[in-house]
């Protein structure tokens, strides 16, 4: 060591690594000693030769994806261990039509069913069958709604017509009829 020296710490950030992993290197790459105060120490030219030596050679972590075939599998593994859509859609990052339908196809295979070739076949019946439903419940809505509605306009119409009863006198027997009036007044006889 016949350069500045440098703490471990220093020596560390140099290189771009934690101080942990920089001791794993004492002996093999780097040569460290310990000064009077029992502190690792370090020649700072030798540190900078490391430092570039490990940036060429260090392990390159990049972040792998996974394939939708993972994803999928994940996902069957949660809805065996109890989990639901959402808690799949949270855990797996996915979005949650394709959950729903690898959840249609998880529930294919608890009921024993094979996979296979028609697969795609129940699944999309599966899908088609959803969407009738909903549309079936959109219907019987609308067809609530309506008659709801008529209920309605009877009612009002059966009020109408109790209020016009009610507002116009009965007829009197011992009155004569209007048109007997009116005859009477033309001279008319019967």
């Amino acid at each position: 060591m016949s350069g500045r020296l440098i703490g471990s710490t220093r020596a560390s950030q140099l290189i771009g690594i934690s101080v942990p992993t920089l001791y794993s290197f004492h002996g093999k790459r780097l040569h460290a000693k310990k000064n009077d105060l029992g502190n690792w120490v370090y020649d700072h030219d030798e540190v900078v030769a490391f430092s570039k030596w490990y940036q060429k050679t260090r392990p390159r972590f990049k972040r792998r994806f996974l394939t939708d075939g993972e994803k999928c599998g994940r996902a069957f593994s949660l809805f065996d261990a109890g989990y639901s859509v959402s808690g799949v859609v949270i855990a797996v990052d996915v979005e949650v039509e394709r959950v729903e339908k690898w959840h249609a196809q998880w529930q294919i295979d608890q009921q024993g069913l094979e996979r296979g070739p028609d697969l795609a076949n129940t699944i999309e019946r599966t899908e088609l069958d959803t969407k009738k439903t909903k549309l079936q419940i959109a219907r019987e809505e609308l067809a609530l709604k309506r008659a709801q509605r008529d209920r309605s306009e009877r009612r009002n119409s059966r009020q109408i017509r109790e209020e016009e009863e009610s507002s116009s006198p009965p007829p009197d027997e011992d009155r004569p009829a209007l048109t007997d009036v009116f005859e009477q007044a033309a001279g008319v006889k019967k």
